[in-house]
């Protein structure tokens, strides 16, 4: 039987070729891990919008959380989720997604709405910008707005929870990108900022590490901060 060829850019590789590529680079991933690094990690699963209280306390926060962009990563993985048996009907992408930050695949867009913000005070550039997204002619303009709040909503309620399981002078580091709806900008790092500083968080910073190649006004930022304690 003649072996199957992989076509990439004119080139063609024997399937032998490919998994022998693949093993030498998980060999090279997994030796680089074997050097002997101290300590220990654990994985803990929680709601990133409501961190537990714990008798451990963290000097360092750093996550790069989904960008307030319709992007769906289960939409993306639902292939590997139900390869997986993470995902057994269609349904429940939907309702994970919904569970997710910034969300919207299936019912997780339907139920938006009719979602209400049942909390307190939100930043004001916030609520300028979610109005000037509403207020576009786009047919899902109203929908759009209420993502754009509910994204953010989320993600003010997950430094809202963090200062139990902080240290004095921790520090905070969100790898996060800017976007656009009917041509307002989401200025992701101010808005973050300013939710921060609502809610006591010190130092607020942003610098851009990366220009996204999507569109030209789009980049990649690290926002950070320091909880005082």
């Amino acid at each position: 039987m003649p072996l199957t060829t992989i076509s990439s850019q004119a080139v063609h590789y024997e399937i032998e070729h490919v998994t022998d590529l693949y093993r030498s680079i998980l060999e090279s991933v997994l030796s680089s891990c074997a050097t002997g690094l101290s300590g220990a990690g654990k994985v803990i699963e929680v709601d990133a919008r409501s961190i537990p209280a714990s008798n451990q306390r963290f000097g360092l926060v750093l996550t790069s959380p989904p960008y307030p962009n319709r992007i769906s990563y289960i939409r993306e993985l639902r292939p590997y989720m139900y390869w997986l048996k993470f995902l057994e009907e269609a349904r429940e992408a939907g309702e994970m997604d919904w569970k997710a930050i910034g969300g919207t695949w299936g019912i997780a867009t339907s139920r938006l709405n009719s979602w209400e913000t049942t909390d307190g005070k939100l930043p004001d550039i916030l609520e300028e910008t979610v109005t000037r997204i509403a207020s576009t002619e786009a047919k899902n303009a109203p929908l759009l707005a209420t993502y754009v709040l509910k994204y953010f909503h989320d993600m003010h309620m997950h430094p809202a929870s963090l200062p139990h399981a902080l240290e004095p002078g921790a520090k905070l580091h969100y790898i996060v990108g800017n976007s656009t709806f009917f041509g307002n900008v989401v200025d992701t790092p101010r808005i973050l900022c300013a939710s921060m500083e609502m809610l006591g968080y010190r130092s607020m910073a942003s610098k851009i590490i990366r220009k996204r190649n999507s569109n030209r006004a789009l980049f990649e930022y690290d926002v950070t901060a320091v909880w005082p304690g």
